[in-house]
Parts: C-alpha cells; sequence; structure tokens
C-alpha cells in the first residue's frame, strides 16, 4: 500500500514537473528566436528603398523618433550594415517608475510597463504605424508566461 502511494505521488510529480519545465523550454526556444521571427514576420516594416542621399545621422534619427512618439520614452535605436533594413527604435511609456521594479535593459523589468518597438525609415524619418508591426504582444505573453513559471519552479 505505502509503495503505490508513493509510487503515485512520484508519478504525479515527475509529470507535473516535466510539463511545466517542458513549458519553460519551449517558451525560452522560443524566444531565443524573437529577433529572427520577428524579423521575418515584419520584413515589409523593416525592409526600405536605398536612396541617392546617405541615412541620416542617429541623432536625427533619435530626435526624429522622440518627436514622432512625445508620449514615449525612447530606450533604445538598434541600425544594421545593410542599407535596406529600416532602423529598429523601442520605446517605453512615460509611466512613474513602480517601486521596487527591476530596470533591466532600459526599463523592461518586471512591474514596469511593456515596450514598444517601431521601424522608422534612415532616409525620410517616416515611423512606421503600431498596426503594421507583428508579433509583439505575442512574445509579450510568451515572455510573461517564461518568467512566471521559471520563477514558480
Amino acid at each position: 500500500m505505502l509503495k503505490k502511494i508513493l509510487f503515485q505521488t512520484h508519478w504525479l510529480l515527475g509529470i507535473t514537473a516535466g510539463v511545466v519545465l517542458g513549458i519553460v523550454g519551449a517558451t525560452g526556444a522560443l524566444l531565443s528566436f524573437e529577433g529572427l521571427i520577428q524579423a521575418w514576420i515584419n520584413r515589409e516594416v523593416r525592409t526600405v528603398e536605398t536612396r541617392a542621399t546617405p541615412a541620416l545621422p542617429l541623432a536625427q534619427l533619435a530626435a526624429e523618433a522622440r518627436r514622432q512618439m512625445p508620449d514615449h520614452r525612447l530606450v533604445s535605436l538598434a541600425l544594421s550594415a545593410s542599407p535596406t533594413d529600416s532602423v529598429r527604435a523601442t520605446f517605453s511609456p512615460n509611466a512613474p517608475p513602480v517601486p521596487g521594479a527591476n530596470a533591466v535593459r532600459g526599463g523592461g523589468g518586471r512591474g514596469s510597463p511593456p515596450t514598444q518597438t517601431r521601424y522608422l525609415d534612415p532616409y525620410t524619418r517616416a515611423l512606421v504605424a503600431a498596426a503594421r508591426t507583428r508579433g509583439q504582444e505575442f512574445f509579450r505573453g510568451t515572455r510573461s508566461l517564461h518568467r512566471w513559471l521559471a520563477c514558480a519552479s
């Protein structure tokens, strides 16, 4: 009888831990490819036509990004060596800091407001509309599930 109870307990705990670890592993693997997946599903907004004029300097691009989204704080700009790639701008809402929030990667820690990614044409300064960038909510939810399960285990 005791052997059967111990076996059932061991089986139940093992299956539960296996499911949790499987989900953490799958979401972690998915998150490790987030940049590549985002680049692929947003390829029409990440690619720009090259112009005869050179791309704008970083300072002008940053100023333009701030001007076009005044209610957000510019967290980062990511440039590419390819002249056909747009500039990735990451924004965080101008919100009061959450007490005890961990400020990781420009305010993206727990308790911080979620960041938003937009793409900027380095030649025309045009900021791509938010509706045209896909996948951000999916990866935000995936990251949340991954972190919640990783801390719970």
